[in-house]
């Protein structure tokens, strides 16, 4: 006797954790989306629907329509920015101002924001616990590195990390807009900032322009960290410049 099958259907992304959605994609990895359609199909049923390949063999072709159908919905939803949510209870918040960010938070984001497998990390440092509120305004815990705490991220709503993503990428655009001394873009339209320049920049990345701030004492490395990001960027652009105009002056004076 064939035993009936309980389907429970996600039509918002609010009922979609972030750890089923990178499970989805890690199961569809090197998949075409033309040649493997029927796979990828029915690697969304299995995922969001909480089905075994089994079950899903046994669904009529109509149900497997009509699954589809909902679930697209839920992916074409958009959001505003979401500065709110809760996981077992306790109330997580958005950076309230992300210009207020300290260089090591920056860091970590640029390192996490935007790949998939990490983006669990990027939404711990983005999303932290509420310690005070009052009315609309807000405070969260400072930020520490935490892998438990990014582990439980995996349980937030998809619907708060898609709402986060353009806004971020808006930021880290403006970024590159305020401090054009040490944003260059390459022949492939791929913007790098001042710590990627080169082969020794890109083998050592933001931890060149640390080991500049701090002024080579590895003792610093934490405290240049937790300084405000703008700060930081501000002197490294000062210093770019002055050095390159310097620079200039030298090879012109031996002309």
């Amino acid at each position: 006797m064939q035993k009936d099958i309980k389907l429970i259907v996600p039509d918002s992304l609010h009922e979609i954790e972030l750890g089923q959605y990178q499970d989805y994609l890690a199961s569809i990895e090197g998949l075409d989306a033309t040649e493997d359609a029927e796979k990828i199909n029915r690697k969304l049923i299995e995922t969001f629907c909480g089905l075994k390949p089994e079950q899903v063999n046994l669904l009529p072709l109509t149900s497997i329509e009509s699954l589809l159908g909902v679930l697209s919905g839920a992916f074409s939803e958009e959001f505003e920015l979401i500065r709110h949510f809760e996981l077992d209870g306790v109330k997580f918040g958005f950076i309230p101002k992300l210009d207020d960010m300290s260089l090591g938070e920056y860091i970590d984001l640029e390192s996490t924001f935007g790949d998939w497998e990490k983006m669990h990390k990027a939404m711990a440092i983005l999303y932290r616990v509420v310690n005070f509120e009052k009315g609309e305004k807000y405070t969260i815990n400072s930020y520490e590195t935490n892998e438990e705490l990014a582990e439980a991220m995996k349980m937030m709503p998809l619907s708060v990390v898609m709402s986060c993503m353009v806004f971020f990428l808006r930021f880290r655009d403006g970024i590159s807009a305020s401090y054009v001394e040490l944003y260059t873009e390459s022949s492939g339209g791929e913007q790098h900032n001042v710590s990627s320049e080169g082969g020794f920049g890109a083998k050592w990345g933001w931890y060149q322009s640390i080991y500049g701030l701090a002024q080579g004492d590895v003792r610093r490395f934490d405290e240049i960290t937790a300084l405000p990001l703008h700060q930081c960027l501000t002197f490294l652009a000062f210093e770019k410049e002055k050095n390159e105009l310097e620079a200039a002056m030298i090879k012109k004076q031996y002309k």
